[in-house]
């Protein structure tokens, strides 16, 4: 099943990265404090992207690898997430292409 690896801007300036089946439903989940304990300490701000994987087992290989990453590379990596044609047509899907609090 296809998975989502997403990347949330977190108050203090965290990032986040996680994996989802939705990850609309998910930012909503961890903007409600239903999310990970990173983010129920860190409340996210925004959602910056995400890359979608053909199955769950190489979106969690790929979410290990870029929690591996520096900080500096965790943003670069979530910049070209942002620009991704699949999430930018995730986002047109759903109607939120250009609102600000996802991109």
């Amino acid at each position: 099943m296809k998975t989502w690896v997403y990347f949330l801007l977190c108050e203090n300036d965290a990032l986040y990265t996680g994996t989802a089946l939705d990850p609309l439903s998910r930012f909503k989940d961890h903007c409600e404090g239903r999310g990970a304990r990173f983010t129920r300490m860190r409340k996210p701000v925004r959602l910056l992207g995400a890359f979608i994987f053909e199955t769950r087992g190489e979106a969690l290989s790929s979410e290990y690898r870029f929690k591996q990453l520096t900080a500096i590379e965790k943003r670069r990596l979530a910049a070209l997430a942002a620009e991704d044609p699949a999430w930018l047509a995730y986002l047109m899907q759903h109607g939120l292409a250009g609102d600000a609090t996802v991109v």
